[in-house]
């Protein structure tokens, strides 16, 4: 909350009490940073004061991560992610996927060092990017996209042990990150598209083609990689008894985004984890109904 009682918005992945009981702190303290790097602006890595050119920032991670599939700056650590918040040139999203110039601006004035240099407010962001889809959409890009049927996988972390108002230490953040990292890697090499992901839990996906021997192939891979994500990851967390880990293998209609080679996944019933993913937790690899069919 900023001093004259308005919430503001530090970051995409973090939540925290509001209002939390007496004698009970929140996550956040006085002179404590928080936010978490990847979509961390300069100046509030700095410790300087913040204000809804922040935000804007934040927005510009997070367009471009929806946008490519990836993190505008990546490192090896948290440190190393930071710096390059603070020293590195933005990363055009066309050096990923094809797209127009200019979104490509939008994006990095969104990502500007300085605040003064970015969007004055995330209104003037999103009049500005939604001009530039209007007047400049890329050659060959699918307007609405097509349905198509996806395999999906689903790796989640989740928190238990921990009493309501109780400060989550860094470290187990850091833990995280680490995890899902590894996870992300592991799908990657194995050909999965990085659909969304959040502080807890990734969704990768591959499209079905309308080809039923072919679409079975597909899937027992699928099943294969998901498994070895989740005893990979159940290995690497074995000495931290603060999280739970759940992965779901499933199969739904997914709305698939076309640009020249580039297919990607960004709407459809494959999002809709919490109707189809356990609500528990879960030992093993977790698979759906219609998965198991596509198997048999």
């Amino acid at each position: 909350m900023t001093a004259d009682g308005n919430p503001k918005l530090l970051d995409f992945g973090i939540a925290k009490l509001l209002n939390p009981e007496p004698g009970r702190g929140g996550l956040t303290i006085a002179s404590r940073r928080l936010g978490s790097p990847s979509a961390m602006a300069p100046e509030q890595i700095l410790g300087l004061p913040v204000d809804g050119r922040t935000d804007v920032y934040a927005m510009g991670v997070l367009i471009y991560f929806l946008l490519s599939g990836q993190l505008p700056f990546g490192g090896d650590s948290p440190t190393d992610v930071e710096r390059m918040h603070l020293e590195t040139p933005p990363p055009r999203v066309s050096e990923v996927i094809p797209i127009s110039r200019k979104i490509d601006e939008v994006i990095l004035c969104c990502l500007e060092k300085r605040p003064e240099r970015r969007f004055a407010s995330v209104t003037e962001l999103l009049n500005a990017f939604a001009a530039a889809v209007a007047a400049d959409a890329p050659a060959g890009a699918s307007q609405s996209g097509t349905g198509r049927p996806a395999v999906v996988v689903w790796v989640e972390l989740r928190m238990k042990g921990i009493a309501e108002g109780e400060e989550i230490a860094d470290e187990l953040f850091s833990e995280m990150a680490t995890a899902l990292d590894s996870a992300d890697q592991t799908l990657r090499e194995a050909g999965f598209e990085i659909a969304l992901q959040t502080s807890s839990g990734i969704l990768a996906g591959k499209i079905l083609d309308g080809d039923a021997a072919r679409s079975k192939k597909v899937a027992l891979t699928a099943r294969e990689t998901a498994t070895r994500v989740h005893d990979n990851l159940l290995a690497q967390l074995q000495h931290e008894k603060r999280l739970h880990l759940n992965v779901a293998l499933h199969i739904d209609q997914a709305v698939v985004r076309e640009a020249g080679d580039h297919q990607a996944i960004v709407e459809g019933a494959v999002f809709e984890v919490g109707s189809w993913a356990p609500q528990e937790d879960f030992d093993g690899l977790f698979v759906t109904a219609a998965a198991n069919n596509k198997l048999a």
